[in-house]
């Protein structure tokens, strides 16, 4: 079917918008603008209609309904289709209802992957998508800067992709950050997929590790032959997935010289395809940690497969800075350093973090994401100069404690925290907020949580 006959059909249909976020806000958008006249939002947060009427949106008011507060979820089967945001569960009792009763279930993620006519290059991986996104966009802007096709940076480190798709060409790229809340319930992927390290994560969302890493299929098990899927080597679950993707693999390893992709080794970076070829040395670049080594690997192969030369993409590598909230420095007053990960919400991140800042003073805690943390205990006790703990899951990391482990407090909140990190800190030390957990208990989201650690530190330090 054609894309336009396509739209038209689209628009004359019921549909239900399942959460009105950040993800589908342009998307309520772009269905308005091509003539949707019947559209509900359903969403828990009571004030969402406010919004819409302070947003260029309010001159379609009279086309949209809405359904929110506690019972926002009910009638959602009486609809044709239904746009869920990601952070609603695919699988959720609601939607699966929906969808038995005959509700087609879409997303904005899966539309905008039916509708973009240029190539899109999909990321995922428990951590590093947003760095590895940024790292590719600047080395693939800089190639195509003096040429006609433009490149986009979607997802959550990026731009909605319904705020630029009618601008799109066939031309053009798009690099896109996808989360297994996004991918969850795809039918069709990306023609280039980037799969890095994926571990254990959101089990608080996803049904179980299981299903988990089946959404994280989704980005390569749907791409064709003539396709390309770059995978982290050294991920054992990251691994699997090339065996189910009919594209052309090509890896990238800190551990392994792979053929025809990219490695790391005794502090360099190479390209393995006809020769060895030196890329870069680490001390020439600023990102630190063994976790953006694999990030940094996973960005120049694909933009090397991409075309990018050797010229632009260590002209990246060597001025990129950390990102916000990612192993961000903050200040340095009386001889310490201050360091905000907010967005680590692993514990595996947490390793990434002490590898680039050992002996720290680490802030650690938030809200549980039914992870186990007991793969970062001899870590803690080998690489932590003193522990802070805080928030809802203080007990549960304090339990995984050996009981020879003495050097920690633990506080009731992040403000508490930051005043006794900043107490106990001497001219040499480093104090590192890597929570290894969600915000959820005492903040909005990982962003606030950050903010709020560069406010305190910049007030107490």
């Amino acid at each position: 079917m054609e894309k336009t006959e396509y739209i038209k059909k689209l628009v004359r249909k019921k549909i239900a918008i399942l959460g009105l976020g950040k993800n589908n806000f342009g998307l309520l958008g772009w269905l308005l603008k091509n003539g949707a006249q019947d559209i509900t939002i359903f969403d828990q947060n009571e004030s969402i209609k406010v919004a819409v009427q302070k947003s260029d949106f309010a001159r379609y008011g009279a086309r949209l309904k809405y359904q929110t507060g506690k019972a926002y979820l009910k009638g959602i089967e009486d609809f044709e289709i239904l746009f869920r945001t990601p952070g609603i569960p695919f699988l959720s009792s609601a939607v699966q209802k929906a969808r038995y009763g005959g509700v087609q279930i879409s997303s904005q993620t899966k539309l905008f992957l039916d509708l973009c006519p240029a190539k899109i290059i999909g990321i995922t991986g428990t951590k590093g998508k947003g760095t590895t996104a940024t790292l590719l966009f600047q080395m693939l802007s800089q190639k195509y800067a003096s040429q006609k096709a433009n490149v986009y940076l979607a997802g959550n480190i990026g731009v909605d992709p319904f705020d630029f798709i009618s601008q799109l060409k066939e031309d053009d790229l798009v690099i896109y950050e996808l989360s297994s809340f996004m991918l969850q319930d795809l039918t069709k992927s990306p023609p280039v997929a980037v799969v890095l390290d994926i571990t254990e994560d959101h089990l608080d969302h996803h049904k179980d590790q299981c299903e988990y890493l089946k959404s994280k299929q989704n980005i390569v098990c749907f791409q064709e032959q003539g396709g390309t899927a770059i995978i982290n080597f050294d991920s054992l679950n990251s691994f699997a997935l090339a065996g189910i993707s009919p594209a052309n693999v090509h890896w990238f390893s800190t551990r392994e010289e792979t053929q025809d992709g990219a490695y790391f080794k005794n502090g360099n970076y190479y390209f393995s395809f006809s020769h060895q070829d030196l890329i870069i040395s680490q001390q020439d670049i600023l990102l630190k940690g063994d976790h953006n080594r694999e990030n940094i690997l996973a960005a120049m192969l694909t933009a090397k497969l991409l075309g990018v030369s050797k010229k632009h993409i260590c002209e990246v590598l060597e001025k990129f800075k950390p990102l916000e909230h990612r192993l961000q420095p903050v200040c340095e007053k009386n001889g310490i350093i201050a360091i905000n990960d907010s967005y680590s919400t692993t514990p595996l991140s947490v390793k990434g973090a002490l590898s680039a800042y050992p002996q720290s003073i680490l802030l650690m805690g938030g809200k549980s994401k039914n992870t186990d943390f007991i793969a970062i205990a001899k870590i803690i006790r080998q690489k932590v100069r003193h522990l802070i703990l805080f928030g809802e899951a203080s007990s549960e990391i304090k339990a995984i404690l050996p009981k020879t482990f003495n050097k920690f407090t633990k506080v009731k909140n992040l403000s508490d925290a930051v005043r006794e990190a900043v107490k106990l800190a001497q001219n040499g030390d480093t104090i590192l907020l890597s929570p290894g957990c969600a915000s959820f208990d005492e903040f909005k989201n990982a962003t606030e949580r950050g903010k709020k650690f560069v406010q305190l530190i910049n007030e107490l330090l």
